[in-house]
């Protein structure tokens, strides 16, 4: 399964289920008791007040989705929604909150840069982007160009691709973390010929998003 989008902030909750991507079509058809609907492939959550409301939606799904040789419908009711095509939710009484904290720690992981240094690490998140180095990241000499040897000798002295990684920001950047966006989009105008500050100033990003992984959206 993937993870989750929430849907009415006005106190609805998100159920989700899973179910065959060629019937979704019906599925947004009949949807007038549901308050928001998100589909991502063959899974879908449903935002909407009572539970018994998701089950009713569900179960007609089912009817439809069932063919003649079927004991079961094709698709899961799993309840309500922890995560959902790289969202984590949580519901409360009061809110729901959206973050990216699940998809920031496998990122961060992957690249080595989960246990930064003390200085790194530090409780109070610097700017994503360090104020003394914007005018720099377009002021210095570009850096070799995208498949060159000097390139891929850049990528190894630095130990990561550039564009990897900001792609890899990028989407915690579009599902729920919009403090980053001038960010990414700064360091993404230099990302075909980047030199080592341009680098730097992105693994900064990263760990800035190791200083802040729990923040999102709440609804």
């Amino acid at each position: 399964m993937g993870r989750t989008h929430p849907c009415d902030p006005q106190g609805s909750r998100v159920q989700e289920c899973y179910a065959r991507e060629e019937h979704l079509h019906w599925f947004f058809l009949r949807r007038e008791s549901v308050a928001t609907v998100v589909c991502q492939v063959d899974d879908f959550a449903l935002g909407c007040r009572q539970e018994s409301t998701a089950k009713s939606v569900y179960s007609n799904i089912g009817a439809k989705l069932t063919l003649h040789n079927e004991m079961e419908a094709p698709f899961e009711c799993l309840g309500l929604v922890g995560s959902f095509d790289g969202y984590d939710v949580l519901q409360t009484r009061d809110y729901i909150k959206l973050s990216a904290e699940s998809y920031i720690r496998r990122l961060l992981k992957a690249h080595g840069w989960d246990n930064p240094s003390p200085r790194e690490s530090s409780n109070k998140p610097k700017p994503p982007l360090h104020e003394s180095d914007i005018a720099n990241l377009f002021n210095l000499v570009a850096g070799p160009v995208e498949n060159t040897p000097e390139h891929k000798a850049l990528e190894a002295e630095q130990g990561f691709g550039y564009q990897s990684v900001l792609g890899e920001i990028c989407f915690a950047y579009v599902l729920c973390r919009p403090d980053i966006g001038y960010a990414v989009t700064t360091l993404a105008k230099i990302s075909t010929a980047p030199n080592a500050l341009h680098h730097k100033s992105l693994k900064h990003l990263a760990i800035y998003l190791h200083q802040s992984q729990d923040w999102g959206i709440m609804y």
